[in-house]
């Protein structure tokens, strides 16, 4: 049940849903079952490539202004590099895990993001590669994500609980969830000042791989901006990567996503308004008392959390898993 001061939505009735839309997403919110899983087609496993090792192919390797560079560092062998390159990069754990450490909360928590790409990124970053600060990690994979098809900013209150790179991953709740290989660019390595290419690299897929790889990119950039963005697509359309029939799907499923904050909200009202009269009366002053105590002891486990993972560095050794 929400608190009374977790708005996450801006319509305030039904009839705020434009009516060419409005039917739509009144059926599909009474059928639809939201899931957090992202369901995606397989993944094409990453393949070891080329070596490159001369200067002017290393910085060429970084220079693409229209991606986001990552790295993520592992001290350990090949085999697990081999991992990695296979079935995507660990982001998020499973819910069960997640009760136990918070270490891994998303794409952020596990690399260093090296920014956009540029001519001179390599050689703003190779003294980072060759002395990666994660213990020692000789062996960095490198993470190579389109700028297009990142989620806009957060607001500040869902962050914590969204990323902005989820059209990216894979999996589900039980599983944890996966930066899809296909996002892997190779990896450096700190012992040889190479990088070995990962051949299966988004761009270097057939035109029919691209094309059903971004099918499924879009669906979780649909789903996830619609569950955590207080903008409506509409009034930012031109900049978002959709087409006309897919800005749609976006549109209806966010005041899916609105409607159904909205009721939740509105029917945590009226047990707030009882509560709130039963204390006029002084009727339930000692139980609202230890429901207000409920609530600042769980805003400062949260704060007290929250705290600690910030100041971890957000790596683990079973963070490649």
């Amino acid at each position: 049940m929400p608190r009374p001061n977790s708005k996450n939505y801006v319509i305030s009735s039904e009839k705020d849903i434009p009516e060419k839309y409005r039917k739509e997403v009144l059926e599909q919110l009474d059928v639809n079952e939201n899931t957090d899983n992202i369901e995606t087609s397989l993944i094409i496993p990453g393949k070891r490539g080329k070596i490159i090792i001369d200067e002017n192919s290393l910085s060429n390797f970084f220079s693409n202004s229209q991606e986001f560079y990552f790295g993520h560092g592992t001290p350990r062998g090949q085999e697990v590099v081999s991992s990695i390159l296979e079935i995507g990069l660990k982001v998020k754990r499973s819910a069960e895990a997640g009760k136990v450490t918070q270490t891994l909360r998303g794409l952020e928590s596990t690399t260093i993001e090296f920014g956009e790409g540029t001519d001179f990124l390599f050689y703003e970053k190779q003294e980072l590669l060759n002395n990666w600060q994660h213990l020692n990690s000789n062996n960095i994979i490198i993470v190579s994500i389109p700028q297009e098809y990142v989620l806009p900013p957060l607001p500040q209150h869902l962050s914590f609980r969204r990323d902005r790179y989820e059209p990216f991953y894979t999996g589900s709740e039980e599983t944890g969830y996966y930066l899809r290989p296909e996002f892997i660019r190779g990896f450096y390595n700190s012992n040889t000042h190479s990088i070995t290419l990962n051949e299966n690299f988004y761009q270097n897929l057939t035109e029919e791989q691209k094309l059903k790889l971004f099918k499924e990119v879009k669906k979780q950039y649909i789903k996830s901006y619609a569950e955590c963005s207080m903008i409506n697509p509409e009034e930012i359309k031109e900049s978002l990567p959709l087409n006309e029939i897919e800005l749609e799907q976006l549109i209806i499923e966010w005041y899916k996503v609105q409607l159904k904050e909205l009721r939740e909200t509105k029917s945590f009202q009226p047990d707030m308004l009882d509560a709130e009269l039963h204390e006029i009366a002084g009727e339930t002053l000692m139980s609202d008392f230890n429901d207000t105590t409920c609530f600042i002891k769980e805003d400062a486990q949260q704060e007290l959390e929250e705290n600690r993972d910030n100041s971890e560095e957000g790596w683990s050794l079973d963070d490649w898993e």
